[in-house]
């Protein structure tokens, strides 16, 4: 490992494994803990990796009713840019370029009309039949957002597995993630909960935490309280900036729904404690609610 920065307060690490780890004086994720502090959350990147791995998730920007998509005019642009990028690289025979372009342009073109999609598909298949340690399973993933928003329900099952099939370290985990999204929409809530808790076993930064969420309103949906707040507890340990706290308010509620207020009250606490300031707002509004609602006592006993 090699600090990039070093001295009191927040470092940034690079380990061998080409993640960036953001930690907190001397402790590390990726080497452990030397020192008191607190592991904040790691994130994989280097503009090599960004390149290949987070590109298939951008393609929902180009929806047109999204927050985030970008005009007419810049969409063209993009799509002129990625298909003259892997144009260039099929003519030269420059075999892995043009597989990162076909993957990128796949990405662009699934968000287009239907015969659009149709060719993504083709391109996402080509670069899943290469075998590519990193291509591949960013084609599976891809091509499994593009079935499952096309409503093949179980195309896109396949083509998620595929994609944990190669282990790869960012993708696997998006993989499980979506096929656990996948069977919960599809009320198929033991699939569900087979594939959120693959993808906590995985470890990955971001989904992790989101799966852990996941798992624990699942729980709630199938009546496993007990289950519930041993997941939203690990969710507030794995202490994401942002799902963390909504581990906590999640607790809360349920502990509420249960009648045990005191836990509930410390549980709406921590979450204010953990932040961010959104989830700090919620928080606080409904523990001023509880403190304003009545106390039934058949309703107070705390085990």
């Amino acid at each position: 490992m090699r600090e990039i920065t070093d001295g009191a307060g927040i470092h940034l690490s690079l380990a061998e494994d080409n993640r960036i780890y953001v930690h907190i004086d001397n402790f590390s994720p990726a080497d452990g803990a030397t020192a008191d502090g607190t592991c904040l959350y790691d994130r994989l990147r280097s503009m090599a990796h960004v390149r290949r791995e987070i590109f298939p998730l951008v393609m929902r920007s180009y929806r047109p009713d999204s927050r985030e998509s970008k005009n007419a005019r810049r969409a063209r642009l993009d799509l002129y840019d990625a298909q003259r990028a892997w144009c260039e690289a099929v003519q030269a025979y420059r075999t892995e370029e043009a597989l990162e372009a076909g993957v990128r342009l796949a990405g662009i073109l699934a968000a287009e009309n239907e015969s659009s999609r149709n060719r993504a598909q083709r391109l996402y298949q080509e670069a899943i039949n290469s075998g590519h340690q990193d291509f591949a399973p960013a084609a599976a993933f891809g091509l499994g957002i593009l079935l499952e928003e096309t409503n093949d329900s179980s195309g896109a099952q396949e083509a998620y597995e595929q994609a944990l099939e190669y282990g790869h370290p960012e993708f696997a985990p998006w993989a499980a993630f979506n096929l656990g999204n996948l069977f919960e929409r599809l009320e198929q809530l033991d699939h569900a909960q087979v594939a959120y808790e693959r993808a906590v076993r995985l470890k990955h930064p971001e989904i992790t935490s989101w799966a852990a969420l996941k798992l624990g309103d699942l729980a709630v949906r199938q009546g496993d309280h007990e289950k519930a707040l041993e997941t939203y507890q690990l969710l507030i340990a794995l202490r994401h900036p942002e799902l963390a706290s909504l581990g906590s308010i999640a607790a809360a509620r349920l502990l509420s729904d249960l009648g045990k207020r005191d836990r509930a009250m410390a549980a709406y606490k921590q979450a204010i404690s953990l932040g961010p300031p959104d989830s700090a707002r919620i928080a606080d509004k409904e523990l001023q609610d509880m403190f304003q609602r009545p106390v039934h006592l058949k309703r107070t006993t705390e085990t």
